[in-house]
């Protein structure tokens, strides 16, 4: 069952301290490597999940990234950060997955739309709204697929837009535009639902 988005924690490493975690990954040092896989394995399961659509596929896809990652890292080069590097690696893992499986998801086709004002800070107090989880959660599912994974990695990742489009190998307008989509419906499904107090608040730019 999907679940509702929501705004989890950043990552517990800001870009300085991940080169540093990673630096130390190099030099073979284990206690670091358990400290990056516990900050990100969920999160990269979660990730993996939205595309393949497997529990146990993803959990496998993860596991062979870090399998990789601690045998190769002395040959790494990260040029972004380490969070997007993880990402894109799984993202690029599981598109190899389902191409395998002559199954590729419709969200990898390019969906070029007109640009809308993205302002997902005007969202969160309604996302996290207990009487309209079932509602946001409906709406959600209702998205493109592309919508739905970049609101996704914005909200329950915690991505910024710039990790997305590198995540992604999109541009950063192209990002942009899919949020902007994302929230147009969002807001067209749950303005039948707020006041007209609410709409001004969150909806109104």
């Amino acid at each position: 069952m999907a679940h509702p988005p929501r705004k989890i924690n950043p990552s517990p490493y800001n870009h300085l301290e991940e080169l540093q975690q990673f630096q130390r990954i190099k030099r073979r040092d284990a206690a670091a490597f358990d400290a990056l896989f516990c900050a990100y394995h969920a999160r990269l399961c979660s990730f993996s999940y939205a595309i393949v659509k497997s529990s146990e596929t993803a959990k496998e896809i993860v596991q062979t990234l870090f399998q990789k990652l601690w045998e190769d890292a002395g040959n790494l080069q990260i040029k972004t950060s380490v969070k997007a590097y993880l990402y894109q690696s799984v993202r690029n893992l599981s598109i190899d997955y389902l191409r395998q499986q002559r199954s590729r998801r419709t969200y990898i086709a390019d969906e070029e739309a007109g640009p809308e004002p993205a302002s997902p800070e005007n969202l969160e107090e309604l996302i996290h709204n207990k009487q309209l989880v079932s509602v946001v959660q409906e709406s959600v599912e209702k998205l493109p697929e592309r919508c739905k994974l970049i609101f996704r990695m914005y909200w329950e990742e915690g991505l910024s837009r710039r990790e997305i489009a590198a995540v992604l190998n999109l541009s950063p307008k192209t990002v942009e535009t899919q949020m902007g989509r994302a929230l147009k419906a969002l807001r067209k499904h749950l303005t039948p639902y707020l006041s007209s107090v609410l709409i001004l608040r969150f909806f109104v730019a």
